[in-house]
């Protein structure tokens, strides 16, 4: 089809932010949105003027949703970590339905933020939004919590498996105490109280260097050593 005759089908203009213009297709926008498709309804301002003023909306943002409803082209535009946080609004306020799965899975594939968790939790994205806290989980602290705040919900349920996580990982470091307790008695019975270390041997830990001497009965200076590893779990 010519581009001309194509052109000539953009019967709407769409005011966005900046008054910046887009011009699209009355059908397609009321085949893929009811909301669309109410304000082109007979006896709307829209209607009657050809012209929808959006302006809290960017020009960016319009167009690629305009991309994703077009009934043929649309399938070959991919929503993606880069595009998803700033169409997945437009897609929910536009009530536009069959591409809950690609968002579900452009959310599933972006880096975890708590921004990113609220969005998912919000519209209901429910893996993607197990996925992304279970993430900030694991890297708490090192995670900016302010922006999930002014969603309680999200908030109870990030603390909630923070809390598990951190009664887990501290009855994991209690148990293997209990294991390099046992397992340094272990060498000190087995070990003739006779043999010394030939050399002096050197461990650097994070925070902590361990120096076990030339000369040392072998058995306590396991022992000592094995006890002070324990000490920095």
């Amino acid at each position: 089809m010519a581009k001309r005759k194509v052109e000539s089908m953009k019967d709407v203009e769409i005011v966005v932010a900046g008054d910046e213009s887009i011009m699209a297709n009355s059908y397609v926008l009321a085949a893929a949105s009811p909301v669309f498709e109410n304000m082109l309804a007979s006896g709307m301002v829209e209607s009657r003027t050809k012209k929808i003023k959006l302006a809290d909306k960017t020009k960016e943002a319009m167009q690629m949703l305009l991309d994703l409803i077009q009934p043929v082209s649309g399938r070959f535009v991919k929503l993606t970590p880069d595009n998803i946080e700033m169409v997945l609004p437009l897609l929910n306020e536009y009530q536009v339905e069959g591409l809950e799965e690609e968002c579900e899975n452009a959310m599933l594939a972006s880096p975890a933020t708590a921004e990113r968790l609220a969005m998912a939790k919000r519209f209901g994205l429910s893996k993607a939004a197990s996925k992304l806290r279970d993430e900030l989980v694991q890297r708490f602290p090192d995670v900016d919590v302010a922006p999930m705040t002014v969603f309680p919900e999200v908030t109870n349920e990030f603390l909630s498996e923070l809390k598990i996580s951190l009664t887990t990982k501290a009855a994991l470091k209690l148990e293997t105490k209990k294991a390099l307790a046992r397992l340094s008695l272990a060498i000190f019975d087995v070990l003739p109280g006779t043999t010394k270390l030939t050399e002096t041997v050197t461990v650097d830990f994070p925070g902590k260097r361990l120096v076990l001497s030339k000369g040392a009965r072998a058995d306590e200076a396991i022992r000592t050593a094995i006890g002070q590893v324990a000490i920095l779990l």
